[in-house]
């Protein structure tokens, strides 16, 4: 199969590898790839483009070798792990921490909308969508 214009890839925004191994790993978590075009693709991408791919040709070591990562369209990327927020105490709701707003955060949702765990806009005594209670709510203030 052809792959003119697509291949070799290299790594996507400043990363650099300088193993074979370290661009595999890139291209398992579905980090982006630069094609001598220009364009930026990923595993997913190439997937849905050639879903018989086994393999593509990628640069590494400062660009100065080329070796083949495996292409296994049934590997599902592994989310990043969300960074930990610092300095603040957390909250856990449904498996992921979210930082407790601050006593002035706190005192404004007291008197207009409120904000959920999860980010969405709720009344103060309320829930959203998604089933995130109000921080008022959380905290017991409500």
């Amino acid at each position: 199969m052809s792959l003119f214009g697509t291949e070799p890839l290299t790594a996507a925004y400043g990363r650099k590898h300088t193993t074979l191994e370290e661009a595999q790993a890139d291209f398992n978590k579905d980090k982006d790839f630069q094609t001598p075009s220009g364009r930026y693709t990923n595993r997913s991408d190439l997937a849905k483009m050639y879903p018989h791919l086994e393999r593509i040709r990628v640069r590494f070591n400062r660009l100065e070798d080329t070796g083949y990562v495996l292409f296994k369209a049934e590997l599902k990327p592994e989310p990043e792990p969300k960074p930990k927020p610092k300095g603040r105490p957390t909250v856990t709701w449904n498996g992921e921490e979210y930082a407790v707003p601050s006593d002035r955060e706190i005192e404004q949702m007291l008197w207009d909308t409120a904000e959920a765990i999860d980010g969405c806009r709720v009344e103060p005594d309320g829930t959203c969508p998604h089933g995130a209670p109000s921080w008022l709510l959380q905290l017991g203030m409500i």
